[in-house]
């Protein structure tokens, strides 16, 4: 058989410890998977879909190797794929570029072809090392992605809401203002109070939003803008990262209690604002990652947690609601966040990154118990090596461990405490 009619010149395939390969190639196909987020609704015919971008080329290769050797190199070869990391590939039509194996076969055939040894390999064009994004860039998408979360929704919010019928639209403003009124209710005003540089924005913001909301006709966009603004705010609050995303869950929960499954216009517009509503405390919950550091690994993991518990929580509860209203017209009673759904699920991926980014600079939790009565002081100073600037690491240890009264002063033997080393 003629192989010099079948094969192209050769390729050259460098590993990451720099030992070489030179084979020669056989044309493939080059594969370019898309990321496409694809929404089938109930009782809708058609696909909804949104481009989340590229994946990386997918590249086989077809590889020949010659010569007395042939089999012996092509085995060194398949050997050398299994370090890890990236390949400099020298290709014969596409020039050189960066290349991560996937896997590889090798197919010996002494009969039909004992000159030659076949691999069959795939590979991955991988991101360039320069694109890997800093904790700093992660920060800065997470910001970006935030702004473009809450542009969507203002979006949908608007095209959701048919303020036509005035029934309709008087369920739009109760559903605002009962929306707003969640957040005086629980724990998200408590935690705004903290800052006290913040509460004239936070009432300017209110205001607005009630405003916007009891317009007639209705402000829309402007209250979408307004209410999104106030979910924001406990970005701008210091302290506890996990604190901001249970008041913000806490939120959430209470909104989600208001929603109400029907095909009815006015249920239709409470669902839409509450949605509305939903979309912010998500955005502010991934904002609230990125203008915070947990002060331990422990913090930063929950932090992870409970960021995809609040996703979950809010599309079960919105699927649910869907369900509830099965047998209605899709167009009319569907309440799901559709197109901003893939947004948030970005935004919050985004902000696990960065947390889990941060992680590996963070204490650990170190618990132990105590076999004789000891003071707080004495155990700061043995555990962190002194009470820390302006006295930080006693305070640290006394608010993880929940000190109060009498336990700051003195701690009894059997008590179980936590330090961060």
């Amino acid at each position: 058989m003629n192989w010099s009619s079948r094969l192209r010149a050769q390729i050259t395939l460098e590993a990451p410890d720099g030992a070489r390969f030179t084979a020669f190639w056989q044309g493939d196909e080059v594969e370019l998977p898309k990321q496409i987020a694809q929404f089938n609704l109930p009782l809708f015919d058609g696909t909804i879909v949104q481009d989340l971008g590229s994946r990386g080329l997918a590249i086989p290769l077809t590889l020949y190797f010659e010569g007395d050797d042939h089999d012996r190199e092509a085995l060194a070869f398949l050997r050398a794929l299994k370090q890890r990391g990236s390949w400099t590939v020298s290709h014969p039509v596409y020039g050189g570029f960066s290349l991560q194996p996937i896997s590889a076969r090798l197919a010996v055939e002494p009969v039909s072809s004992a000159n030659l040894t076949k691999v069959e390999s795939s590979w991955i064009e991988p991101a360039a090392a320069d694109l890997a994004a800093s904790t700093a860039e992660l920060g800065a998408q997470i910001s970006v992605q935030v702004d473009a979360v809450n542009q969507i929704a203002a979006s949908q919010f608007e095209t959701a809401l048919d303020l036509s019928d005035p029934e309709g639209a008087a369920a739009a403003m109760e559903a605002g203002t009962r929306c707003l009124s969640q957040i005086k209710a629980g724990k998200l005003q408590a935690l705004i109070k903290r800052a006290t540089d913040l509460q004239a924005t936070f009432t300017s913001y209110y205001e607005q939003a009630q405003a916007a909301f009891t317009s007639t006709p209705m402000d829309v966009l402007n209250a979408a803008g307004q209410s999104q603004a106030i979910l924001l705010l406990p970005a701008l609050v210091s302290g506890d990262l996990t604190a901001k995303t249970a008041a913000l869950g806490d939120f959430a929960e209470r909104i989600l209690d208001t929603l109400i499954p029907s095909s009815d216009v006015s249920a239709r517009n409470g669902a839409a604002v509450g949605e509305m509503f939903l979309s912010g405390a998500l955005s502010g919950a991934a904002a609230s990652v990125a203008t915070s550091v947990p002060e331990t690994r422990e913090q930063a993991v929950q932090a992870v947690y409970d960021l995809g518990a609040l996703l979950r929580s809010i599309t079960a509860g919105l699927d649910a609601m869907q369900s509830a209203s099965a047998g209605n017209a899709a167009a009319e009673q569907y309440f799901s966040q559709g197109g901003t759904f893939a947004a948030l699920a970005r935004l919050i991926g985004l902000a696990a990154a960065y947390l889990l980014r941060l992680i590996f600079d963070l204490k650990v939790a170190k618990r132990f118990t105590l076999d004789r009565p000891r003071a707080p002081i004495e155990i700061t100073i043995s555990e962190y090596g002194d009470l820390g600037p302006s006295d930080s690491y006693l305070d640290l240890f006394i608010a993880s461990n929940h000190l109060r009264s009498d336990e700051i002063i003195l701690l009894q033997a059997g008590r179980e405490v936590v330090v961060y080393v």
